[in-house]
């Protein structure tokens, strides 16, 4: 078994629910400063744009792979498949909102 506590100490983790608020402001945010804007926009403005979806990508690679390392090894737990499925959702609903940009 994995010793995943250095992404999450557990599935009750505050910093779990702290980084889904987070990355769901990000992308709240990236949407807003740049949707549309994308076609007329120089290198510069592209760039912070590839920036800021980084960030936002690699904060759910961690929520999911830490989800799906658990759940891995518990997948016969009823609580964990639900924590998982819940991040896989979540991690749905973050891309809605930024495939425009794919």
């Amino acid at each position: 078994m994995w010793n995943l506590e250095d992404l999450y100490k557990s599935t009750n983790d505050l910093k779990i629910e702290k980084n889904k608020k987070q990355i769901k402001s990000k992308a709240s945010l990236f949407v807003k400063k740049y949707k549309g804007k994308i076609s007329s926009a120089d290198s510069v403005f592209l760039l912070s744009a590839l920036n800021e979806l980084e960030v936002i990508k690699s904060s759910m690679s961690k929520l999911v792979g830490y989800a799906y390392l658990i759940h891995s090894t518990m997948s016969n737990n009823e609580a964990i498949s639900s924590f998982y499925q819940s991040i896989k959702e979540f991690g749905v609903e973050i891309a809605n909102q930024t495939i425009w940009f794919n």
